[in-house]
């Protein structure tokens, strides 16, 4: 007899589109939805009701922004908020729409007290005692000393109360981030933060007592497009990260020591530099470099001379024009010194160096007639004698930066060494040079980047190429042998990318300079650490990037590229690793992929649509959604993949795979829809890390919000902004 049953045991498929509730055959059919809206998907199977969203605070005067974590060494995540103004500045201010920002979001802790809320506020670069707020419109705060370095209009503050305070004692100022105008050193007029509004001092009944203002750490950004910050792509490589956008020179984020005040110690603080790829002072970098001019030289190459060759700051004439007044200033440049070739017509004098048949040798006397070649004996004195003798070390690499241009032939450097050592080769000896990749001519620089086995990967400036720096696993050091390289990853030191060491040999710690010679001219948007290599993402395919030794480290003598898939990654959208496998959304911004690699044939990897039933939430661009524009993943209190449209939806998938074997599906996937309680659009979302929690925070347009989590007690729930919830079968 048949049977028929309103019974489900779980809802783990999520809502299908409307085109694919006729699949009645398939298996998951049974566990899906026909609405699913604020609701979280349990692993267990069970379809509950989303929690509310924390509210971290404000953004920097309410501007739009996103986040991203820098990751502690304790597995704690400090956020870093991004924010542009493209609508004008508060009173007293000099703010334009070109004008972006990054502030920090820290865990709260016994040195940092909370900014409205128990785990997270925003990092302090300073507290100072407050000495009063008078009764005026704007009030006027009076600071018990004066701030040093000096604070400026436009800063920000919040309030560390007293303990012992009364509850009365003006309570409105509990938790808010508030706007100075600096008078003096040491007042300043206080405004609201979001609204712009003056701070009525005659309203907040203050007390004097031992209250602190705590000082906003902010770091002004040079991006000046007013959509700036989602194209913004940070790679962090342990204790920096690199900001990169398309042509502005990369900036690094550096993690620095505790700040001690007079109120508590600030356990980190944070700074930002230019990356110095382009630099009128030295090249700290050696390269990348593009490959030298063609000429005339032994190699083929063109030729210079130098003015001097004792000096670390002399001219080069070069013998095609190549120099670019004014934005070549600062560029990198690269020198090859060698003996030039033997020419039989010469008379050598003694102490000639020549270069012959590719090695390099020494006249140790004088060979008394033209025409006698090293290797080659002469009489001399009634003695056979062999005149010339081999020598190494005789051809050297310096490199340095170009501080000025007369004409395109002629410039002025600045070079880590000068060619003393090798000064037989003469003035005129210059066989080669090369140019660094990244300048301001063209604003040329790299638009993206990865870590991979300790070594840092730029990409983005050229089509189909990519550079990697100089590998820390192998001890390396610098390529003139004098100035060894502290790991290019930690708080100090430089990722050198020098392509070969001083006297041009390539060894395997040596940096990388690769071009994937595809057929199209695809720049690259994403690269995936992966246990086979880097999964190389462009707008058109997939590459796995790979060595064939068995040790599986990428070398200059030991790599290579294959092409893997042609699905395509959304210029936009991060690709985020979830376990064994790889998430990224196509070029469309439509389709949600798993990508895996298959466990039968090393190089290949499989692409598993996530999304093909519930793809009426993720539209074409220029259509409906808009697409996806972000991704995260939180792996606890439940799996679940988000993702904010275009059209400021924020969506939810739980995930969760357990087996290897691509051609198996994951143990779930099912999709629901989120919309926040209080009617704001949802533009960003990023993973953070506090125990106990591991969780996602949707940026919503009115400011930061973390969750939503599954309904545990560990759960960060807010009934204000509950949002209507269903779920139809």
């Amino acid at each position: 007899m048949a049977r028929w049953s309103y019974t489900r045991d779980n809802f783990i498929a999520g809502e299908w589109s409307k085109s694919a509730q006729g699949k009645i055959s398939d298996p998951r059919y049974k566990q899906a939805l026909n609405q699913c809206r604020n609701c979280v998907l349990l692993e267990e199977g069970a379809c509950a009701r989303r929690p509310g969203f924390m509210e971290l605070g404000p953004t920097y005067l309410g501007y739009v922004g996103v986040t991203e974590p820098f990751w502690l060494s304790n597995n704690l995540t400090v956020h870093l908020e991004i924010t542009t103004d493209f609508a004008g500045g508060f009173p007293g201010t000099s703010l334009t729409s070109a004008s972006s920002f990054l502030r920090f979001w820290a865990p709260a802790n016994a040195a940092m007290s909370s900014t409205g809320n128990s785990s997270w506020n925003l990092l302090p670069d300073n507290y100072i005692a407050v000495t009063s707020i008078d009764k005026g419109n704007p009030c006027l705060l009076t600071l018990g000393a004066t701030p040093s370095p000096a604070w400026a209009t436009g800063d920000e503050i919040y309030f560390v109360r007293d303990p012992a305070s009364a509850p009365g004692n003006a309570p409105t100022i509990n938790g808010r981030q508030f706007y100075l105008v600096m008078v003096t050193a040491t007042t300043a007029f206080m405004y609201d933060s979001v609204t712009g509004a003056s701070i009525d001092g005659s309203a907040l009944n203050y007390t004097a007592g031992a209250d602190f203002a705590a000082h906003v750490k902010r770091i002004a950004l040079p991006y000046i497009n007013p959509y700036a910050p989602p194209a913004i792509r940070i790679v962090q490589a342990e204790k920096n990260a690199w900001f990169f956008y398309a042509g502005v020179e990369p900036r690094v984020l550096q993690l620095g020591p505790s700040i001690t005040t007079t109120y508590k110690t600030i356990p980190y603080s944070f700074s930002l530099i230019k990356s110095g790829l382009v630099s009128t002072v030295s090249n700290t970098y050696d390269g990348p470099y593009l490959d030298p001019p063609s000429g005339t030289s032994q190699q083929g190459n063109d030729t210079a001379t130098l003015s001097s060759m004792s000096s670390t700051t002399p001219t080069i004439t070069v013998a095609t024009g190549i120099f670019t007044a004014v934005t070549d200033v600062g560029r990198q440049i690269r020198v090859w010194s060698q003996p030039p070739l033997y020419n039989s017509a010469t008379n050598y004098s003694a102490a000639a160096v020549v270069t012959f048949d590719g090695a390099y040798y020494y006249a140790t006397t004088a060979p008394g007639a033209a025409g006698i070649p090293p290797g080659s004996t002469t009489t001399i004195a009634g003695v056979s004698t062999l005149p010339w003798t081999p020598v190494t070390n005789q051809a050297v690499w310096r490199y340095g930066v170009i501080t000025a241009v007369t004409n395109s032939t002629l410039a002025t450097l600045a070079l880590n060494k000068d060619f003393s050592a090798v000064s037989a080769n003469g003035t005129g000896s210059v066989e080669s040079y090369q140019l660094g990749l990244y300048t301001d001519t063209g604003s040329v620089y790299p638009t993206g980047g990865s870590v991979h086995q300790g070594r840092l990967i730029l990409f983005g400036a050229v089509p189909n190429r990519f550079d990697m720096s100089a590998s820390n696993a192998f001890s390396y050091a610098a390529p003139d042998n004098i100035q060894p390289s502290v790991d290019g990853m930690q708080t100090t030191g430089t990722p050198f990318f020098s392509p070969t060491d001083q006297y041009g040999t390539v060894s395997d710690n040596n940096g990388i300079a690769y071009t994937t010679n595809d057929s199209l001219l695809s720049d690259i948007v994403w690269m995936t650490p992966e246990h086979e290599g880097l999964i190389v993402h462009t707008v058109h395919g997939e590459y796995m990037l790979s060595a064939s030794g068995t040790s599986g480290i990428i070398t200059p003598t030991d790599i290579g590229i294959q092409a893997a898939s042609k699905f395509g990654t959304s210029v936009y959208v991060k690709p985020v690793r979830v376990g064994s496998a790889v998430i990224f959304v196509q070029n469309l911004g439509i389709a949600v992929l798993e990508y895996l690699a298959d466990v039968f044939k090393a190089g290949k990897y499989v692409g598993r649509h996530l999304n093909t039933d519930a793809k009426h939430f993720t539209t074409p661009i220029g259509m409906g959604d808009l697409g996806i524009k972000a991704l995260a993943y939180q792996e606890e209190t439940t799996p679940t993949l988000w993702a904010v449209t275009n059209s400021g939806s924020l969506l939810g998938c739980v995930y969760r795979r357990s087996g290897t074997f691509a051609s198996v599906p994951p143990d779930m996937y099912g999709w629901s829809k989120h919309t926040h309680g209080n009617g704001r659009t949802f533009i960003w979302v990023s993973r953070i890390r506090y125990p106990p929690l591991s969780k996602s925070m949707a940026r919503s347009r009115s400011g930061s919000s973390a969750g939503p989590t599954a309904p545990t007690p560990l759960s960060v729930a807010a009934s204000s902004d509950r949002a209507p919830t269903t779920a139809r079968m």
